[in-house]
Parts: C-alpha cells; sequence; structure tokens
C-alpha cells in the first residue's frame, strides 16, 4: 500500500458532491468526461490511494484521500486532514495537490520510521548504521559480505536454523562443539595433539619430571625411569609391585626397591641372584614367597662378593652364609631379603635351607 502521484492531475465535477450536512455524503465525486485518465489508476484491491483537493467558486475547500478509480468517478472518503465535509457544485474544482498528509508519508533527512518494508531492489544502502530503540529489528535471508559479490568471506545465517557459516566453513561455539563436532584445532597453546598423553596410548614417555597430586592406580609401569616413593625419595620405576617368576630372577628382572616376589610352580630349580651393585638401591627390603612344588625349588644366593647373613630372630643373632652358599625355600615358606650395602644383604623367615 503506497501513495500514488500523477503530474497536474486536475478535473471538475459533473456532479454535484453532497456534503455531511445535511447529508447524506456523497462517497463518490464524479468527473466530467475523460479527466479520471488524468488522475492515478488506483484500485481498492492494491490498496494504493492518493490525496486531491475540493474547491467551489467560492474558495470553500475539503481534502479527501481517493481509494479507486473507476472511468471518471472517484471513490474517496471524505473530510481528511482537519478539513470538513461541505457540498460542491457541478464545476467544483478536484485537483491533486501537495498536501501535509501527502508529504507525511515521506522519510525526512533529519529522521523517521518506516511502518512498511523497504525493498532496495538489489540497490546498495551504503555507510548505514543499524540501530534499536525498544523493539528489536531484523536483518533476515541477506549474507554479509567485505565486497560485492564477496562470497569466500560472507556470514550467512540460515533461514531454516541450521549453522552459521563464515564462506562454506560453521562457525563453532558452545552449542556444537565437543565430541562430535569435527572441530579440527591446529594447535592448543601451541601444542600438538601429540605432545599430550591420550586415553587409549599403548605406551607413553615421558621426557622431563611429571608431578602427580594424588595416587596412581592400576598402573602398568615399565624399567627405566624413577618415581618419588612418599618420603620424596627416588626409586627405580617397579617399586612395590609383586613379580611372579617361574624362572631365575637377576637384577635385570626389574627389582627395584621395596616389593614382593612370587615364585611359582615351575619344572625346574630357579635362583634369585643378589646382584653385587647398585641395581638394587641400598636400603631395598623385599619379602620373597615360595609357592611352588618340591620339584621346583626356588633358590636366593649371592652374587661373586656378595655376604649373606642369616638373621636368627628367635636367639637375634646373625651368621654369615658360607661363600659361594644360598638358601633354598620351600614350598609355601617366607622370606625377607634386606639390602644392607652393595655387598652385603640380610635374610630371616621360616622353612627355609642353607644350600650350596
Amino acid at each position: 500500500m503506497s501513495i500514488e502521484f500523477d503530474n497536474n492531475a486536475s478535473g471538475t465535477l459533473s456532479v454535484e458532491a453532497a456534503g455531511a450536512t445535511p447529508g447524506p455524503e456523497d462517497t463518490e465525486i464524479v468527473l466530467q468526461p475523460g479527466e479520471g485518465a488524468l488522475f492515478p489508476p488506483v484500485t481498492t484491491a492494491s490498496g494504493d490511494f492518493f490525496y486531491c483537493t475540493l474547491e467551489d467558486t467560492s474558495g470553500n475547500i475539503e481534502i479527501v484521500q481517493c481509494t479507486n478509480v473507476a472511468t471518471n468517478t472517484l471513490t474517496v472518503a471524505r473530510a481528511q486532514e482537519n478539513t470538513t465535509s461541505q457540498t460542491f457544485a457541478v464545476g467544483s474544482k478536484v485537483e491533486l495537490r501537495m498536501t501535509a498528509a501527502t508529504m507525511a508519508e515521506f522519510i525526512q533527512r533529519t529522521g523517521g520510521t518506516m511502518t512498511g518494508t523497504l525493498n532496495a531492489d538489489g540497490n546498495d544502502i551504503q555507510d548505514a548504521v543499524l540501530t534499536t530503540t525498544g523493539v528489536l529489528g531484523e536483518i533476515k535471508g541477506l549474507p554479509l559480505r567485505g565486497a560485492d559479490g564477496g562470497t569466500a568471506n560472507q556470514l550467512q545465517v540460515p533461514s531454516g536454523g541450521g549453522a552459521v557459516t563464515i564462506g562454506t566453513d560453521e562457525i563453532w561455539h558452545e552449542g556444537n562443539d565437543g565430541a562430535g563436532s569435527g572441530l579440527d584445532a591446529d594447535t592448543l597453546d601451541t601444542l600438538q595433539a601429540t605432545d599430550f598423553v591420550q586415553e587409549g596410548d599403548a605406551t607413553v614417555t615421558f621426557t622431563g619430571t611429571v608431578t602427580l597430586d594424588d595416587d596412581v592406580t592400576t598402573a602398568d609401569f615399565s624399567t627405566g625411569g624413577r618415581v618419588k616413593d612418599g618420603l620424596d625419595n627416588a626409586q627405580p620405576v617397579g617399586f612395590n609391585v609383586m613379580p611372579v617368576t617361574e624362572q631365575d630372577v637377576t637384577a635385570t628382572f626389574g627389582l627395584s626397591s621395596n616389593g614382593t616376589l612370587v615364585h611359582k610352580d615351575s619344572a625346574a630349580a630357579a635362583d634369585f641372584t643378589l646382584p653385587n651393585d647398585a641395581d638394587i638401591p641400598q636400603g631395598a627390603t623385599w619379602t620373597v614367597v615360595c609357592d611352588t612344588s618340591a620339584v621346583g625349588l626356588f633358590r636366593i644366593k649371592g652374587a661373586t662378593g656378595v655376604t649373606i647373613r642369616w638373621f636368627d630372630q628367635i636367639n637375634e643373632t646373625t651368621t654369615d652364609v658360607v661363600a659361594g652358599n644360598g638358601f633354598t625355600l620351600t614350598d609355601g615358606s617366607v622370606c625377607t631379603v634386606y639390602k644392607y650395602s652393595d655387598t652385603v644383604y640380610f635374610l630371616w623367615g621360616g622353612a627355609i635351607i642353607e644350600s650350596v
């Protein structure tokens, strides 16, 4: 619905137009033949309109709003813009003049309010600042671009509620990140994904110190590093573990300090050889459990240069084992091995026999 115009549209009444007094008021005014074509061809269906002015020979005027032109008959709303409905005689002027209401249909350069839709018909709106006061306005269905036709970096908000994109790339936000999002970040604080320990990693090698503020449970440690115990002493990885073996045990088995060694059933005897070096740290204490048949006895002996001292817990005496001898553990026996120095170990417990 819009206001319509024509240049120099003017005519005269061919039939008197009665006013509200004494009435009844005429809402159709009839022009001289051919004059209807001089006015904008508005129709009731289109909703378009124009304003025109009636003026008689005495100078009386009335502004009317015309909503339909049919040949030479104008359908009008009487008494517009604070004028009065009057009776106009045949020959009175009917002219499309500029009125206050006509001018009010236009947006002023100083500002104004649109009450309908503005269609720029593909033309640019340049240097605009879009603001809102009270009721929030909307920009719908239009991409925002940095240059004419610049679709590579345009911002697009789909009308169907799909993902917001820049060019063809989806914008990530709090509502669509996380698992399954497809987000492919290059680095995190300059670190690649391979710089982090990931769940499911079969083997992880740390090149620096790892500090844990809580217990580590169900961990499988390999040898080669050191871990601090509760007294802040660095211990080789493998302490407080329980190796189970059916074979000879040497320093290369991964023994360290403060643990338990279990010897299970074996078809042949096996030896636990106590080393004469620092492979097992000084002060280390081991509990050795023999759970084996008589066929596969388990022996504890010292390497060359190692002295084993048997501690008699009942008599509280110590006896050095003959050089080269050791102890044989019978089935179900338990003993404790304590490293006094690189070449001296103490041993005590039950159901063990000194052997060659």
